[in-house]
């Protein structure tokens, strides 16, 4: 029987404004908070603490994205469910490391938004680098190597693209208006700016096209809600 014990590195941070620009009149500003998640399993005899297995994958979770406006105080109370929604989906991560992850993003990705909102930048982007470490436990005899390979490929979450008919039938249109009820690009955060080429996907999530493809060729779900699209 296999034991497992998760440990997590405490998440590193960068953040930063995709437009330079400042938000002098503190109008509204967008946030998305990405995660970037590698875990790397360790396969340890329980008896002899010999590593017999080392495997490294990436863990991908769909971005958080949310709007603010001056002076609303943000708190990482509101941003917890979130967080803790999108990181939970998938079953690679266990529950203390969920919880553990979410209030330190939440907390970290609170302040930086903060400091970046107070000197007016209208975009935010927090990317949130983590590495966790599975330290999984076997006893002499059992069937390692069978263990591992299904273990891993239970666990995969794949970066799979969509397929090339479905891509080619989104519909691109031109930004042709000023709408303020449009969010700006789910990608990149940018503003649709006129005679912007624009994407909305089955979801109804809008995207530049080049933003858009771009990502439906590593992967087959909306960046934002992970709706489905089809694969090959």
């Amino acid at each position: 029987m296999t034991t497992t014990i998760q440990d997590v590195r405490y998440p590193n941070f960068e953040v930063y404004a995709p437009d330079a620009k400042p938000n002098r009149t503190f109008e509204g500003v967008k946030v998305l908070i990405q995660f970037s998640i590698n875990e790397k399993q360790l396969w340890v005899d329980s008896q002899t603490a010999i590593t017999t297995g080392i495997r490294s994958r990436p863990i991908e979770r769909s971005p958080v994205m949310f709007s603010i406006e001056f002076p609303y105080s943000l708190s990482s109370e509101l941003l917890m469910p979130r967080i803790q929604e999108s990181l939970s989906s998938g079953n690679s991560l266990q529950q203390s490391t969920i919880d553990y992850l979410t209030g330190s993003i939440a907390d970290k990705a609170c302040n930086m938004t903060k400091a970046m909102f107070e000197i007016g930048q209208k975009a935010i982007i927090v990317d949130a680098k983590v590495e966790v470490m599975t330290r999984l436990e076997y006893v002499e005899g059992e069937d390692i190597e069978r263990a591992m390979r299904e273990s891993f490929e239970a666990n995969l979450d794949r970066n799979v693209p969509a397929s090339k008919a479905s891509v080619e039938a989104l519909k691109t249109m031109i930004f042709e208006k000023e709408d303020t009820s449009k969010e700006p690009c789910g990608a990149c955060l940018d503003e649709f700016l006129l005679g912007d080429k624009i994407v909305d996907m089955p979801c109804m999530h809008t995207f530049h096209e080049s933003c858009i493809v771009r990502w439906l060729n590593e992967h087959n779900s909306c960046p934002l809600c992970r709706f489905k699209m089809p694969i090959n």
